[in-house]
């Protein structure tokens, strides 16, 4: 989730504990809401052959066309990988990337939970 646009930040909950969590905006990460209030990914996968981690597939965050036809190859290049996919699974497991923090929001709003 980290490699989409978001912030990490600490808030509180109803018990009042300060609890650090993960802000992702849902039209800047190219999210949608269904008509019910839930939030999807749109996610393709491309083969990707990798014997070594036992890998069949690759996983980006799918960009709607008319976006992508505005986007530079530097931009398309950089849309943000989620994973890789082991289409046979009685191959192996794959491991799960480490990502990083970009930055922290230490907001004052506090959590409905």
């Amino acid at each position: 989730m980290a490699k989409l646009t978001h912030v990490i930040t600490k808030k509180k909950n109803k018990a009042g504990d300060v609890i650090e969590g993960i802000f992702i905006p849902i039209e800047m990460n190219h999210l949608f809401k269904s008509d019910k209030g839930n939030v999807f990914m749109d996610l393709v996968a491309f083969d990707s052959v990798n014997e070594e981690y036992k890998q069949t597939h690759a996983i980006k965050l799918s960009i709607p066309k008319d976006v992508r036809d505005k986007m530079t190859d530097e931009e398309k290049n950089a849309t943000p990988f989620i994973g890789h996919l082991n289409a046979n699974p009685r191959s192996g497991e794959s491991e799960p990337n480490a990502m990083n923090d970009d930055f922290t929001d230490e907001g004052e709003d506090d959590l409905p939970f």
